[in-house]
């Protein structure tokens, strides 16, 4: 879902350099240095809200007619997924829509995407799958290079449009971001992970130094029985 640039959720360490950020936030966490370097264990009356853990892919309770169902539906399931594959690595960016929405994935988005534009826009997402640029690029109807740190393979080789891998290299990244950003528009998700939760992860802003034309991407999205990917943050 392409939205509207609206006030996050973060939590702010103490580094200077987020301080900055703190005026655009909803909330702020300020984290005490000395929790930043692992010398002070936070009880669990100091929490803000319970630790959870969601290292899966269920979305719902695994009853014993849910579990029936899905193993029923494997087979179906299988044979859809292959044709949704299909339909986005096949199909022109502009068809891919259409085609999704044939096979039971609906795009919806909100707010007013810009133009394509010679000099390029770097579009900044919210990281909820590793689908999320393709999603972008389907509702953009255009396809949208996208900037990964540690992709398979497989996905690279599936993927629809154009992935270029980070060297965590600070020079060697900045170079790689403007060159991609002249010769077009380009993705990137700057948490680095996927997230669940109602909030943003602490991200890099190196992104926020090199282009002036940020396009800020609220991702969202809902599923029935399964997670798109697993949360790792």
């Amino acid at each position: 879902m392409l939205g509207e640039s609206t006030a996050p959720e973060i939590g702010i360490s103490q580094r200077k350099t987020y301080f900055l950020l703190r005026a655009l936030c909803k909330e702020a966490y300020v984290v005490p240095e000395k929790l930043e370097k692992n010398e002070f264990v936070v009880g669990r009356a100091h929490l803000l809200r319970p630790i959870v853990f969601h290292d899966g892919r269920l979305v719902q309770k695994p009853t014993p007619l849910r579990t029936l169902l899905t193993v029923v539906w494997f087979p179906i399931g299988f044979l859809l997924a292959c044709l949704r594959i299909a339909a986005g690595s096949l199909l022109p960016m502009p068809f891919v829509a259409p085609a999704l929405c044939l096979l039971g994935v609906r795009i919806h988005v909100k707010g007013n995407p810009p133009s394509a534009s010679s000099s390029g826009f770097l579009f900044v997402c919210s990281h909820r799958t590793l689908l999320d640029p393709i999603f972008l690029s389907a509702a953009l109807r255009r396809p949208v290079p996208t900037l990964t740190y540690s992709v398979s393979r497989l996905s690279e080789l599936l993927s629809p449009i154009t992935t270029v891998r980070l060297s965590r290299n600070g020079a060697t990244d900045v170079a790689t971001i403007c060159r991609l950003l002249a010769s077009g528009d380009l993705a990137i998700c700057p948490e680095g992970t996927t997230c669940r939760e109602p909030f943003l992860l602490r991200f890099s802003s190196l992104f926020a130094e090199l282009t002036d034309d940020i396009v800020p991407v609220a991702m969202e999205n809902r599923m029935g029985m399964f997670h798109g990917t697993t949360a790792r943050g």
